[in-house]
């Protein structure tokens, strides 16, 4: 922990602890109003009475009382009650008075119960040699003052709190004076008897203890907070909040994309579960909940706290997380409580404020919450959802569209939409723009400078543009050269067009032609003459018939197809021999294709590498084929020796191959039939060791016996003998029996070495004789068995027991490879007659011939899908053929080659065979059409030596003249001359030379005029004549000239901008020069919107109707998606809770609970309930509702962690109070205002109701500010803020606008009032003018206080429906007013009913300090403060003198709805601003101000005039159009961000708005969401009393004169409908409201029928083993020892290696797993599972990547158990992890108890909980576990 931290703690833990001389715990002082002494009953009785048997005390009271002039109580007919106290009649009520006042306000404002009754004072010093005694309460009995009506008496019942001694008296006592107070149980112990117990601990002291009782008011829960801080520094070392606020830790930061949130976007209705409305800066502050942010939401009055709590709440617990709600305020829980209950959430809160729970009351919500149904949200309720955002989305969508700026111009639809409503009377011309989209702003300015321009321009001009001879002239500048140079060229040109006109006239008439009289048609005249001058003699043919280009085409294909024959021939002599030419090439081609195609289909490779290597391959594919068959011939002839089926594919000879293996291995073992039964051979290989241990043991004792004594003795009957030696010769006394003598004697005589045998040694040689006697005879006996199973290996006792045994395992082995065992097989390998010669030879064969690499060398060489399956003698034939067609091919290729100069591939030799086909074809086709050919071209075609160039030539010229022909349509004797007379021809050029000179001549003049104008080559077309009179005009007017050139420079720039088409259409229909700008405009907006509306679908298919009708539909499943998210949270909050019926663990939280509620008495305490069931009480109840006090109290620490704390009313708590509630929160949301009230200790009890009255304001700020720091004002530097905006509270905007000015910087967003002034309506001033501050004596103002009762008693006449408060600036004057409307009470007892305190908003009087939370319909404040009776006028105005006074005042004026009263005795002018320096004063006089002027007194701060304003065009063109109509129209309505676009105010009804209009510009895109936009606005205009239109502009657009209609009309019908404000407030039913019917209703949500019972368990898998274990399978196989260990693995693993052994143990014929076992088992796991198993440190054996460990308990249908050394640590992990997943809190021993169960062990013994605990400490080492107050946690 940091220094700054710990240095923090230390402060906060001292603030918490009060040890000091005014702490009436330590220091009782009897004040006059701070307590009742109780005189009788006596100290035991009064026990006795209210604590033993609970009754209510009734104090004295009077029948009846009236109230004096001066306000005081005057009692008649006093009634004595239970009890006595020292205190007369009329004290006695004002101080139960003010007792239950305090009490109950510390209840609501701190969550403290401070009523206590005292037995016992402590009388002590703090030294032995001080004079001052101090009295201390000893044991304290919580208990609460209950009054019904002001004429009933006093009533004392005991509280629900626990009593308890005095705990700072403790803290005392035992710090200062190591002095340990007993402990007290008041169910059993007496209150004398304790302090009789007391006192003998403290009379050394000299101290004394005085029995007796007193009524008063202490606080003493704080130390409770202390504790927490003392015992959790680790927790609260660990916050990073508490880390940040000691400065240990950088502020917390937000992510910037959490800044600006698009929650529409970004955010899908069936992700949120807000379950009541929510504006989007109460969705930023959800948002931000859910993002697990910590934060300050700043909550102004009436901005919706309590709401968006809620929604937070709510949001959470869907979430699955734990939410600790802490307020000291009850009635801020309260109002969150209610707002969860009327959404169905209740049930999963829990309300604890202070010590107020009851024991079985919350008993009995947990079980109710154990017994809530279960349901389910319907999918007809989801896809409400669905529909919702698609409705949302097209809403967000078209104004989305409408306001982003787009195209060059950037700017909106809407923006457009508003210039066209201004151009609606411009006159329409229709033109194009195409560039329309892309002009810029600067673009479109420029243009409409030019237009403005042109249009100054045409206004001067003397004659229409149209009749200008200089029209269309290019010319930029009148110079006087150009005026000389006109002159000139005129005169020049006019002589030489008429000699050229002679000379055209005479051509045309002499070639017979007929041509147009203009230069275009001289031009044409001289391009005749020029063509026919150089015409070549050409066949008439081809111009009077056939097709030309067809004889172009044919000559140049002929001309190709002679070049190619020339080249190919060439090209094939120099690669072959001269008698290739003469080859069948045909013929040779298509053999070698099919032969090549054939082998392309067998064997891999392409063409040419084919060609190259088949020799090779053929010789490959001969011997590969030949070594394979005869391998296959070798054992064929074995198997039918055999009597086994002959081997036909690779992969069976593989398989033979490794049976006659096998059988040469066996061929030395003689097994018998009975070895070849897999059964009978286990039970052989399992009786050798018995059999041999038999035989073994008879020659053991045979050759021990032999040793010894002769062999005789074998032979000699000694069976009597050992019976008489068994009984005869037992006694001691045998040795004088002579037959014992004898039988001695005897047995000597056969001793090989003369000793003798005493009695014991002979007995011992009897029995052994007795011994090798059975063993020969059981051997004997079996002997037929031993050599029916043991066959040759059995001799007896000379059996070779080791070398049997190992032929047998031999023999197995080699069985093992046998693929089939056919009874002749069998017959041979017993026989010993198997042909091992062949065998032998087969096995050397095929071990050196490599058969699978050979195999696999010919599939690499051929194609075919034969695999190792397949048919070998298929296989050879395909080979055998592949290779024929292979001996084919080489031959037909080499006869090909031959004929070649060099060797070349198979691809070049088939392109050479294709080249000679291609040569024979040319050849032959030439020969063929040599006639045709000549017939064509006539003398043109010389066969092969025909000049081509020159034929081709022709035929051009030929073709050109045909288009000549038709181009100017030439008669026919023309053509014919053309085509063969010469003289014709040479005319024709001689006539060219000429008339192109004179063409020359005349052109240069011409093409110079017809450079002046822009259109000067039309001039060639017109009539020579004709020209010549427009130059002659153009000379003799070039006046024109000038005009022509103005006009043209203007209309030359609005060209180069685009405006040509718009020009020549206001030219053609002569726009007045006034509209040309606006008309282009209007064209241009229209037109831009058609080029930008199809990126805007929304907009261009927008339909009035239709989008009313969606957003009707929006805001009916907008606001329906609060009740499905209400159902979906419950359906949430509801699956976690646990199924008490199917609840596994006996020893969790949910036993504990079941226990208490089986209880009848003797409940647990709360704190010890809450300590044991943590887990299971936050599952029940995920939301806590509590004081920070509670927190303390009730809430360990360490089994306490929230996931999200909010802190509410958190400017009115001290740090130190939060900081317990704060660290038991991953996440913390403060929530408060710091323009509201802070922590203050103004009117606490310790500072005995001073009321601060000073001269000077300067004086209150160097006595005591009365504020401290509070949690919110720290919280706002180290964490993010969010504020909330929309301001709900007021139902008349002035209510809230002095607050929002003043205070919020303008920053609220308030909604405007549908009515300026009316009565009992926004903010008033009622002055009384003869008040009197009464500063001397009572510190109140009589007058005003009286004013005040008479006002609230009109309240109630007037407005009986109305909610009310009364607020004050001083207890004393609170106190006037209460005494006041008291007096007015008891003269009016029916008016009673308006003060009853049960009602949900009771009426209220309070102080500065206390009314925050609060709201009333109707506030009264009261000032209070005035001149005195001298006339005096002090500027002390008690608490808002103080710092932070401002504070004070903004609570008080923002807790009305409807109407604030503000009453004073003052003028502002008597607040004197150069006397005083508090904000809170200076804001006093400027709020009575406003009460008195209104709006206007505010004038100068507002951030907006109430001039005439326009959002936009479009807003102004629909004012000018209402003001047209004679309408008196207000735009801008309102004094904050909010404003109503425009209202129409209604004619005769004073300062009431009939309608208010607003369009869909900027206000209505300012919205962040939809639900801003389309539904809160105007739901909250609507409950204010307004009447709202909405105007579309895109409908308005479209269909103006519609839309003017639909406006008037709703006007019309608004100022016939219109009512008074406070007629709307009372009675007026929102028709808005009602239900949409064009929604259907649907059911959101059904009951989910309880699980039945069920048995005991965690869902835990049976233990399976795998089965069977026999050798043989069903089929007669044997079964590979490998294959059993791998199937055992495979279902039991992780399986130990020793349970494995056990299991494998019958396969080795074993019972238990021996060494022998346990090494067959190693060595399957060396040669046959070494890549496929893990073995781990702990002998658990897996295959490996296995991962999917599970837990298997005992099956019921199997009797096995496995150890707990064979249960592997991980599945003993999985087990106790699912156990502590479905139990709530339970113990790590009862964990290990519950575990042990499930895996089937009854008794937990030492060694089973030791495994248990090494797991759990594993676990808990990896995190996987924690523990908690001794309980065990996931983590």
């Amino acid at each position: 922990m940091g220094y700054k931290l710990h240095n923090r703690i230390e402060i906060w833990k001292k603030l918490l602890l009060d040890f000091g001389k005014r702490n009436r715990l330590i220091n009782f002082l009897e004040g006059k109003r701070n307590n009742v002494k109780i005189t009788a009953p006596s100290f035991d009785s009064l026990w006795e009475f209210i604590v033993v048997n609970e009754r209510e005390i009734i104090f004295p009271y009077a029948k009846k009382i009236q109230v004096n002039d001066e306000g005081e109580d005057e009692y008649e007919t006093i009634i004595k009650g239970d009890i006595e106290t020292n205190r007369p009649i009329g004290d006695l009520q004002k101080t139960l008075k003010a007792l239950r006042y305090k009490a109950n306000t510390s209840i609501e404002e701190q969550g403290i119960n401070t009523l206590y009754l005292t037995f016992g004072m402590l009388k002590w010093k703090e030294r032995d040699d001080s004079s001052q005694v101090f009295s201390s309460p000893i044991i304290l009995v919580p208990v609460k003052l209950l009054i019904e009506s002001i004429l009933s008496p006093y009533r004392l019942v005991l509280h629900d709190d626990e009593i308890v001694i005095n705990p700072t008296l403790s803290h005392k006592l035992n710090n200062d004076f190591g002095i340990v107070m007993p402990e007290f149980d008041s169910a059993h112990d007496s209150p004398s008897e304790y302090l009789e117990k007391l006192f003998h601990k403290v009379e050394n002291k000299g101290w004394n203890i005085e029995k007796c009782t007193h009524l008063t008011n202490l606080s003493f829960l704080k130390i409770n907070m202390y504790k927490d801080l003392e015992r959790n520094e680790e927790k609260l070392n660990s916050n990073i909040v508490i880390a940040a606020l000691a400065g240990e830790q950088d502020p917390i930061q937000v992510s910037g994309e959490l800044n600006n949130f698009d929650h529409d976007k970004l955010i899908r209705p069936i992700d949120t579960f807000q379950v009541v409305d929510a504006d989007s800066s109460q969705q930023d502050a959800i948002l931000l909940s859910k993002k697990g942010v910590s934060f300050v939401l700043q909550g102004p009055p009436g901005t919706g706290k309590s709401q968006t709590i809620t929604n937070i709440i709510s949001e959470a617990i869907a979430d699955g997380k734990k939410v600790l709600f802490v307020s000291e305020k009850m009635a801020a829980l309260q109002v969150v409580y209610n707002r969860l209950a009327n959404v169905g959430l209740a049930d999963f809160c829990l309300t604890l404020h202070s010590h107020k729970a009851k024991k079985k009351d919350i008993l009995r919500d947990l079980a109710n919450s154990i017994n809530i149904d279960h349901i389910r949200v319907r999918d007809e309720a989801l896809t409400q959802l669905d529909l919702l955002e698609r409705k949302r989305n097209l809403l967000n969508k078209y104004q989305e569209e409408l306001h982003t700026p787009t195209s060059g111009l950037n700017v909106s639809i809407y923006s457009v939409n508003g210039k066209l409503a201004k151009l609606e009377n411009v006159p329409d011309v229709v033109f194009s723009i195409s560039d329309v989209d892309t002009v810029t702003t600067d673009i479109l300015n420029e243009r409409i400078y030019l237009l403005n321009e042109f249009s100054k321009t045409i206004g001067k001009r003397s004659e229409d543009y149209s009749s200008n001879v200089w029209r269309n002239s290019s010319i930029k500048f009148l110079s006087n050269a150009l005026r000389q140079e006109i002159d000139s060229n005129v005169a020049v040109a006019i002589p030489l067009i008429k000699a050229l006109v002679e000379q055209h006239s005479l051509i045309c008439s002499k070639l017979g032609i007929k041509l147009e009289l203009s230069l275009n048609g001289i031009d044409n005249l001289v391009s005749i003459l020029s063509f026919a001058g150089k015409s070549p003699s050409i066949p008439i043919e081809w111009i009077i018939g056939g097709n030309i280009d067809v004889l172009i085409d044919k000559a140049r294909r002929y001309k190709e197809e002679v070049e190619q024959i020339v080249e190919t021939t060439n090209e094939l002599k120099s690669k072959f021999c001269d008698s290739f030419f003469d080859y069948d090439a045909v013929k040779h081609k298509e053999n070698l294709c099919s032969l090549m195609l054939q082998l392309q289909t067998r064997i891999k490779g392409d063409n040419n590498w084919i060609s190259q290597n088949i020799s090779k391959i053929n010789r490959e594919l001969i011997t590969i084929t030949s070594e394979i068959n005869s391998l296959f011939e070798e054992a064929e002839s074995i198997a039918l020796k055999l009597g086994i089926p002959t081997p036909n594919t690779i992969a069976q000879i593989a398989l033979f191959y490794q049976s006659v293996q096998a059988l040469a291995d066996v061929h030395n073992v003689h097994p018998t039939q009975k070895w070849f039964n897999s059964d009978e051979l286990v039970r052989i290989k399992s009786n050798i060791e018995v059999h041999k241990s038999l035989h073994s043991s008879a020659l053991e004792l045979k050759d021990s016996i032999l040793s010894r004594f002769d062999k005789e003795i074998l032979e000699w009957d000694f069976y009597p003998v050992l019976q008489r030696f068994r009984g005869e010769y037992t006694s001691f006394f045998r040795f004088l029996n002579g037959k014992y003598r004898e039988d001695v004697k005897h047995l000597n005589s056969y001793l090989s070495k003369g000793e003798k045998l005493s009695y014991n040694d002979a007995l011992e040689v009897l029995n052994m004789l007795k011994r090798i006697s059975d063993n020969q005879a059981s051997i004997t006996a079996n002997t037929q068995y031993y050599s029916e199973n043991y066959g040759d290996y059995y001799s007896g006792v000379n059996t070779q027991w080791n070398v049997l045994s190992c032929d047998i395992d031999k023999f197995e082995n080699s069985v093992h490879h046998l693929h089939t065992l056919t009874s002749r097989l069998q017959n041979l390998i017993v026989q010993g007659e198997l042909p091992i010669s062949d065998i032998m030879l087969f096995n050397a064969h095929y071990s050196t011939f490599d058969i699978e690499s050979a195999f696999e060398q010919l599939r690499s060489m051929l194609k075919c899908d034969s695999d190792e399956t397949d048919q070998w003698n298929e296989i050879k034939i395909y080979a055998q053929e592949s290779s024929s067609l292979a001996t084919a091919f080489i031959s037909e290729f080499q006869d090909l080659i031959n004929k070649r100069k060099t060797y070349c591939n198979y691809e070049s030799a088939i392109t050479d065979l294709d080249l000679l086909i291609s040569l024979n074809t040319l050849n032959e086709d030439l020969v063929q059409q040599q006639d045709s050919i000549y017939s064509l071209y006539k003398d043109y075609y010389n066969g092969v030596e025909t000049d081509w160039k020159k034929l081709i030539n022709a035929l051009e010229y030929a073709v050109e003249l045909k288009n000549f022909v038709t181009r100017y349509n030439l008669p026919e004797p023309f053509v014919k001359d053309i085509c063969g007379n010469n003289s014709f021809i040479s005319y024709c050029y001689d006539e060219y030379q000429k008339i192109s000179k004179q063409k020359d001549a005349v052109q240069k003049s011409i093409t110079w005029f017809a450079s002046l104008f822009n259109n000067g080559e039309e001039f060639y077309q017109y009539n020579i004549l004709d020209l010549a009179a427009r130059m002659s005009l153009c000379k003799n007017k070039k006046y024109l000239l000038e005009e022509w050139v103005d006009y043209c420079s203007n209309r030359e720039k609005c060209n180069k901008a685009g405006l040509e088409e718009y020009l020549n259409k206001v030219e053609e229909f002569g726009v007045d020069s006034n509209y040309i700008v606006d008309s282009y405009l209007k064209r241009f907006y229209w037109l831009w919107l058609d080029a930008v509306l199809p990126n805007f679908p929304e907009v261009q298919n927008f339909r009035g109707r239709i989008q009313s009708q969606t957003i009707n539909e929006f805001c009916e499943r907008d606001k329906g998606q609060f009740k499905i998210a209400q159902a979906r949270v419950r359906e949430r909050v509801l699956s976690r809770i646990p199924d008490f019926n199917s609840i596994n663990g006996a020893r969790d939280e949910i036993a504990v609970l079941k226990k208490e509620l089986n209880k009848q008495k003797r409940l647990m305490p709360l704190r010890k309930l809450f300590m044991a069931i943590p887990n299971l009480v936050t599952s029940l109840r995920p939301c806590f509702m509590m004081s920070p006090l509670s927190v303390s109290v009730f809430l360990e620490a360490q089994s306490y962690n929230f996931d999200l704390v909010i802190f509410d009313e958190a400017s009115q708590v001290h740090t130190e109070d939060a900081i317990g509630a704060i660290m038991r929160g991953k996440q913390i949301i403060i929530v408060g205002d710091t323009k509201q009230l802070p922590p203050t200790s103004f009117f606490s009890t310790s500072l005995n109701d001073e009321d601060f009255d000073v001269d000077s304001d300067e004086a209150i700020e160097d006595n005591d500010a009365g504020a401290y720091e509070s949690i919110l004002d720290e919280a706002v530097s180290i964490l993010p803020e969010r504020s909330l905006r929309w301001h709900y509270r007021s139902r008349h905007e002035a209510l809230i606008a002095f607050s929002n000015i003043k205070i919020y910087n303008a920053q609220l967003i308030t909604f405007p009032s549908s009515t300026e002034s009316a009565p009992d309506c926004g903010v008033e001033y009622v002055y009384v003018k003869d008040g009197v501050y009464d500063r001397g004596g009572k510190k109140n103002n009589i007058i005003e206080a009286r004013k005040v009762a008479d006002l609230v008693f009109d309240h109630f006449r007037k407005y009986p429906n109305r909610s009310l408060g009364v607020v004050t600036f001083s207890e004393a004057q609170q106190s006037a007013i209460d005494v006041a409307i008291r007096q007015k009470r008891l003269q009016n007892p029916c008016f009673d009913k308006y003060f009853i305190e049960e009602k949900e908003e009771p009426f209220f009087i309070k102080n500065l300090e206390n009314v925050q939370g609060d709201e009333r319909d109707t506030i009264i404040f009261s000032i209070g403060y005035a001149k005195d009776n001298k006339g005096v006028m002090y500027m002390n105005f008690g608490p808002l003198s103080r710092e932070g006074g401002y504070r004070r005042l903004n609570v008080a004026i923002t807790r009305a709805k409807y109407n604030v009263k503000l009453i004073g005795s003052i003028m502002p002018t008597d607040i004197d601003l150069d006397k005083v320096s508090s904000e809170g004063v200076k804001m006093l006089r400027s709020y009575i101000e406003f009460a008195q002027q209104g709006i206007a007194a505010l004038e100068k701060e507002l951030t907006f005039n109430n001039y005439l304003e326009f959002d936009s065009p479009f807003e102004e063109a629909v004012y000018d159009f209402l003001q047209n109509k004679g309408y008196h129209v207000v735009t801008q309505v309102g004094c904050s961000g909010f404003r109503i676009d425009m209202a129409v105010k209604h004619p005769t009804q004073s300062g009431k708005f009939a309608i208010g209009i607003e369009c869909d510009g900027a206000t209505y895109h300012s919205a962040r969401t939809a639900r801003e936009r389309d539904r809160l606005r105007q739901t909250i205009l609507e409950d204010m009393g307004w009447n709202i239109y909405r105007i579309w502009s895109t409908d308005w657009i479209k269909d103006p004169k519609s839309e003017e209609v639909k406006l008037i009309r709703a006007i019309e019908r608004a100022l016939g409908d219109s009512l008074t404000e406070s007629d709307r407030n009372d009675d007026v039913v929102d028709e808005n409201n009602k239900a949409n019917t064009s929604i259907p209703v649907i059911t959101i949500e059904e009951k989910i029928e309880p699980p039945k019972a069920q048995d005991a368990g965690y869902g835990f898998e049976l233990y399976k083993r795998a089965y069977p274990l026999k050798r043989i399978d069903e089929r007669g196989y044997i079964r590979k020892e490998y294959d059993i260990a791998w199937n055992i693995i495979f279902v039991e693993q992780p399986i130990h290696f020793e349970e494995l052994c056990r299991r494998m143990a019958p396969v080795y014929g074993r019972q238990k797993a021996t060494s022998i076992v346990r090494d067959n088992v190693r060595y399957i796991f060396r040669n046959h599972l070494q890549e496929k198993i893990i073995e781990d440190k702990d002998g658990f054996i897996r295959i490996k990547d296995f991962k999917d460990v599970k837990v298997r308990i005992p099956n019921p249908d199997d009797d096995y158990l496995r150890p707990m050394a064979y249960i592997c640590n991980e599945e003993l992990a999985l087990a106790m992890k699912t156990i502590v997943q479905h139990s709530f809190g339970i113990t790590p021993n009862d964990l290990f108890i519950v575990t042990a169960r499930e895996f089937g062990f009854k008794r937990t013994r030492e060694n089973i909980i030791n495994s248990l605990q090494i797991v759990y400490r594993q676990m808990i080492e990896n995190n996987v576990f924690s523990e908690v107050d001794g309980k065990v946690k996931i983590n």
